[in-house]
């Protein structure tokens, strides 16, 4: 007869998945001044003859793109338990999702592939939002308020059983 080992508990819920989401930043601002009016001229183009010749511009358009490629960093995001969320708002001040994102954010990736895996620190991400170009800041947030949503809504599926509300 095989011996049971006791169930464990806190190993059990240490264990358990969060949910995560991976949020490219480009911070090349430049090129969006670049590319903007290209689109324009392009939507323009094909709005007077839809059979327009706009390889030139997707030409153009291309070479952004990569220049955008080459700027890219990507943000590798992890849910965090409501305790953590929970104290990260307690300051009453707004900067409660920055803290957050410290604690969600597990590694970086840069243009080249490479990754940082360093701890990020409240101070690290306060310096991050002040560096990132306004719309990558605004892009993290949002990826900040999706897993806080994710986290709530699989909560609100649950009773105090673990059980799915019928």
């Amino acid at each position: 007869m095989t011996e049971k080992t006791p169930f464990d508990l806190f190993g059990f819920l240490e264990a358990r998945t969060f949910p995560t989401e991976d949020v490219t930043v480009l911070t090349n601002e430049q090129l969006g001044l670049e590319a903007t009016p290209l689109v324009r001229e392009r939507k323009a183009l094909l709005a007077k003859n839809k059979d327009a010749d706009v390889s030139a511009i997707d030409k153009k358009l291309k070479v952004i793109e990569k220049k955008a490629a080459e700027s890219a960093l990507t943000f590798h995001l992890r849910g965090v338990p409501q305790y953590v969320i929970d104290d990260a708002f307690a300051a009453k001040d707004d900067k409660g999702s920055m803290r957050v994102l410290a604690a969600m954010l597990t590694s970086v990736t840069g243009p080249d592939g490479t990754d940082s895996t360093q701890l990020f620190s409240f101070e690290d991400v306060e310096r991050l939002y002040g560096l990132l170009p306004p719309q990558g800041a605004k892009t993290l947030t949002e990826a900040v308020s999706r897993l806080l949503v994710a986290s709530l809504a699989f909560d609100g599926m649950t009773d105090a059983g673990f059980l799915a509300k019928s």
